[in-house]
Order: structure tokens, then sequence, then C-alpha cells
């Protein structure tokens, strides 16, 4: 008894031993190594490289494309038209000048009321609108 329980072990190992070597005789590798381990095999290919770097850009002229917008933004300017300067008198008229020191010798002593005060500061804006017009008018007359 003891002799046939052995003999069936060494069966059963030498089953075991021919199933496995069935089936590693029997496995492949996944389709994709598959593929790539014959193309390692192949030696008459060059081996194919997937990075490709990009072409070598040329350096840009920079002296020439400064000058350039040099050029550009010199013709800008000229097309614009510069601002003349005007004189600017703040004290244009001298009844500006006697309601200021009226207005400041009056808040001292009080002597005009606000009326009249009112009605000389109504003044002096008329008077700076009629010199604007005139001004005005000789800039058009000058133009023309």
């Amino acid at each position: 008894m003891l002799s046939e329980i052995q003999r069936q072990e060494e069966e059963l190992r030498e089953l075991r031993k021919q199933r496995a070597y069935a089936l590693a005789k029997s496995a492949h590798s996944p389709p994709r190594m598959e593929m790539y381990e014959k193309n390692l095999l192949r030696e008459d290919r060059p081996p194919e490289f997937t990075f490709h770097p990009a072409p070598a850009k040329t350096v840009p002229d920079f002296r020439s494309q400064q000058e350039e917008f040099q050029r550009e933004l010199d013709k800008v300017r000229q097309a614009k038209t510069l601002t003349a300067p005007e004189p600017f008198n703040l004290s244009s008229s001298g009844q500006h000048r006697r309601v200021c020191r009226a207005v400041s010798s009056n808040q001292s002593a009080n002597s005009l009321d606000k009326a009249e005060e009112k009605a000389a500061r109504k003044e002096i804006v008329r008077q700076r609108l009629e010199e604007a017009r005139m001004l005005l008018e000789r800039k058009v007359i000058a133009l023309s």
C-alpha cells in the first residue's frame, strides 16, 4: 500500500510537470510585445526613432527690426499736428482785479452785499466769454 501511494504521487508529479511544460510551451506574450520582439530580432532594419526635433530657427535681426519700428514711429509722429501754445494771462481784464480786490477787502469790511458780489462775478464771466468768442473768430479768419 505504501508503495502504491508513492507510485500514484510520482505519477501525479509527472503529470503536473508535463502539464506545466505544455502550458509554458503554448503560452505567448501580449501581441504588442511580440511585435516589438520580432522587430528587435530583425537586424536588417534600422531602429525607428519616434522623436523628431523641430528644425532650428534662425535668430532674428533685432537691429533691422528696431530701425524699421523707429521709422514707422517717426512717420506717425510727423503725421500728428502739434498743439500751438497760446499766451495766457490770468488777470486779463482790469475789472477782474478790481472785483478781486473788492471781494478781498469786503470780506473783512463786509461793505458789499452778496447780490453785488454775484453781479460782479457774472460780469466777469460775461467778459471772459466775449474775449473767448473774439479769439475764436480771429482763429477762424486766420485759418480761412
